[in-house]
C-alpha cells in the first residue's frame, strides 16, 4: 500500500510537471504537446488514490474513534501555521531576490486561505 502511495505521489508530480513545466512553447510540435499532455490525467486519479490510502491508514491507526476536539483543533492549527510559515518565508525570499513583486502575489502569500492560493491544503484542512 505504501508503494502505491509513493507511485501516486510520483504521478501527481509528473502531471504537474507536464502541465506547468517551463516549456519552450514555440519549439513544441503537436506530437510533443500531445505526449506531454498524456501525463495530465495521472494527476487527479493519483490524488484520489493518495487520499483513499491516507484515509485508510488514518482510520486504521485509531483503534477506537473518539472525537477529541482539542486534538483536532491542534492538528488544524498546526497545518495552518506550517502553511503560513512557508508562505511567508517564500515571500520574504522572493522579496529579497526580486525587486518587482506584484501586490497580488504579496496578498496571496499573506492570506493564502482567504485568496485560495493553496487549494490542496484548504481542502485537506476542511
Amino acid at each position: 500500500m505504501e508503494l502505491l502511495r509513493i507511485i501516486a505521489m510520483f504521478c501527481i508530480v509528473l502531471s504537474h510537471f507536464s502541465l506547468f513545466g517551463n516549456w519552450n512553447k514555440a519549439g513544441l510540435t503537436p506530437i510533443t504537446t500531445t505526449r506531454l499532455l498524456l501525463f495530465d490525467p495521472l494527476g487527479p486519479a493519483s490524488a484520489l488514490i493518495f487520499f483513499i490510502i491516507t484515509g485508510y491508514f488514518t482510520y486504521k491507526s485509531t483503534a477506537t474513534f473518539q472525537l477529541s476536539i482539542r486534538k483536532e483543533l491542534h492538528k488544524g492549527l498546526n497545518i495552518w501555521l506550517q502553511t503560513m510559515f512557508y508562505s511567508i518565508s517564500i515571500l520574504i525570499i522572493f522579496l529579497l531576490t526580486n525587486h518587482s513583486v506584484p501586490l497580488k502575489i504579496i496578498a496571496k502569500a499573506i492570506f493564502p486561505f482567504t485568496l485560495n492560493e493553496y487549494w490542496f491544503v484548504s481542502a485537506y484542512w476542511i
